[in-house]
């Protein structure tokens, strides 16, 4: 009974040891701490991190995932142990709080990087330890282990022991949008805050660091979204974190809207609004030219812009009974239309350049050729096709009708019609469609008075 009493005294006397050992200062003469390399060669831990790189089915693209551990010292006999953390997801693993063990203590860690340099989706993998990683093995005191299909790299720490007080970390996440939506991949930033890690270098969203309290500023470098621009990170760009909180860092890309690019091609002559080929026609009193233009602009489908567009007519009166015909200014609003319709913006007619008033008497001598035009501004929507009519001319008087110009009676003329067309758009990105050659003539002959 006593032998027993004495052996229970002893049991008690060693385990009071070990919990000192878990909780505060070591008994003298402990084993040295482990490197890295060292606890890479054990043969216990060893095993451990090839059994957790078979777990993590780096092979399996739908189901490789991270995996690792805490590694643990006997503090009597120095030998060493793993205690495995949770299954992590594709690109990140939990460990939780370090594991405390009675006449043990924590020497350091691993985790594996099962995701191959660039997968089977064209994403780019590091394979060494990551930002991330570097901070908590700084944060717990700890040297660490990656384990990845080209072998095993340590970082952090040369050696390391717990219990250890870490200093006060708090987290910082950094996640990407592309038009609203979430995006993951490459792209380049800095966090720079307090410590000596910082400034941070980032290589890809999302992604996690644990970082020192305070005010940090996230910065773009470069990369992200192919195509894409940044257009902000929000909810700002420098935030200030406290202890065991997290803040997160979002960089918002947008793709860029295709360019602008106008154009306006001839479409049809038309006498009083039927289309006609061009030739020469005899019309009757109360006759209406028109000339039809197709306009459209590329870019973002939806969008509005403003447009200016001017269009010259080249009449030649050739043949009548008298040396000088007349024409008469009316500039009728309606007279320039869309379809589909489309808000004016102005409109001005002119004669060679020169704006003319209402009811400007303009000559036209024979074998003299005039030219006219006029200009309009547009608001159009981008990728909708347009057809701008024009009414040029009224034979005789308008009397009312949407006209730039009418023919002042007279007994009989015969004149020759031509016509080109431009369209301006800032931002357009291709200039040679912005004006059409000069269209086939078309010849009117003329007989107002019997």
């Amino acid at each position: 009974m006593k032998t027993h009493n004495r052996f229970v005294i002893a049991l008690v006397c060693a385990l009071v040891v070990c919990m000192a050992w878990s909780t505060a200062v070591l008994a003298e003469d402990p084993p040295a701490l482990p490197t890295a390399a060292q606890m890479a060669a054990d043969p216990v831990v060893s095993a451990a991190i090839d059994q957790a790189w078979t777990d993590s089915q780096a092979d399996d693209k739908d189901n490789r995932h991270e995996e690792g551990g805490w590694i643990v010292q006997d503090t009597q006999t120095g030998k060493l142990s793993v205690v495995r953390w949770p299954k992590g997801t594709g690109s990140s693993i939990s460990p939780g709080a370090p594991p405390k063990i009675p006449c043990s203590r924590v020497v350091g860690h691993f985790h594996t990087h099962p995701n191959p340099p660039t997968d089977e989706n064209g994403t780019k993998w590091e394979q060494g330890p990551s930002q991330s990683d570097k901070n908590f093995a700084d944060h717990y005191g700890l040297p660490g282990i990656v384990k990845n299909a080209a072998g095993t790299e340590s970082f952090g720490p040369a050696t390391g022991g717990l219990p250890h007080t870490p200093v006060p970390k708090a987290s910082i996440k950094v996640d990407a949008t592309l038009d609203g939506s979430p995006w993951s991949g490459s792209v380049s930033y800095t966090l720079t805050g307090p410590g000596a890690a910082s400034p941070i270098a980032g290589t890809s969203v999302a992604a996690n660091f644990s970082v020192d309290v305070g005010s940090w500023t996230c910065a773009y470098v470069s990369g992200g979204p192919e195509g894409a621009s940044l257009v902000s990170i929000t909810p700002s760009p420098t935030q200030s974190v406290s202890a065991g909180d997290t803040i997160t860092f979002t960089l918002n890309f947008v793709t860029p809207p295709p360019p602008l690019d106008a154009s306006i091609e001839f479409d049809t002559w038309t006498i009083n609004g039927q289309p006609v080929e061009p030739g020469t026609y005899q019309v009757p009193p109360d006759t209406i030219i028109d000339i039809r233009y197709k306009e459209h602009v590329d870019g973002e489908p939806g969008e509005v812009v403003t447009v200016d567009q001017t269009c010259w007519l080249l009449i030649h009166y050739e043949e009548g009974d008298q040396e000088v015909m007349w024409l008469h200014a009316v500039n009728a609003d309606g007279a320039v239309s869309m379809d589909p319709p489309a808000t004016k913006l102005y409109q001005m007619a002119t004669v060679e350049g020169e704006p003319v008033p209402y009811c400007t008497e303009i000559p036209l001598y024979m074998c003299e050729p005039v030219k006219l035009d006029v200009e309009v501004g547009w608001e159009l929507e981008v990728c909708t096709d347009y057809t701008k009519t024009i009414n040029w001319l009224h034979f005789p008087e308008a009397n009312g009708a949407p006209i730039l110009f009418d023919i002042l009676p007279m007994p009989m003329a015969v004149f020759t019609l031509s016509s080109y067309a431009c369209i301006e758009l800032d931002g357009d990105v291709d200039p040679t469609n912005d004006c059409t050659d000069r269209c086939p003539p078309l010849t009117i002959v003329v007989t107002l008075q019997p």
